[in-house]
């Protein structure tokens, strides 16, 4: 594969989550067969999704999905004062745990980088995420 290539996985607030058969296969898939060299998560400013779950959306359609977003972040009680910005933040920082925690990543990753991003939608700042 030359310079510049992706292979992409998205879905809604970009949850890396071990029952999700879709992100399982595309990840071995990416570490097996296409020998990538670095895992980018990718958050976005006034991220849809992270809102719908720390305003505990209910939609019978998201809440499932969604329950798995509010585990990225601190519990809303005592927390109020967080940004929509800091949010999105926490929820890269915990997807890249999630990917080096994943057991895909861990049998066929070694060597391979993960990191998370945060593009800021107001600018098209791309700011790299340190935990």
């Amino acid at each position: 594969m030359s310079l510049g290539n992706l292979f992409v996985h998205r879905n809604v607030a970009n949850q890396v989550s071990q029952d999700d058969e879709s992100f399982a296969t595309g990840l071995y898939y990416a570490l097996v067969h296409l020998k990538v060299k670095k895992v980018i998560i990718k958050g976005h400013t006034n991220c849809g999704g992270v809102a719908a779950a720390w305003d505990n959306n209910d939609e019978e359609e998201l809440v499932h999905w969604l329950s798995k977003v509010k585990e990225s972040f601190a519990k809303k009680e005592g927390n109020e004062h967080l940004t929509s910005e800091e949010l999105s933040k926490l929820n890269v920082l915990k997807q890249v745990e999630n990917v080096k925690n994943h057991p895909i990543y861990k049998k066929y990753g070694q060597g391979v980088d993960v990191v998370g991003y945060l593009f800021h939608l107001e600018s098209g700042e791309l700011e790299e995420l340190v935990s």
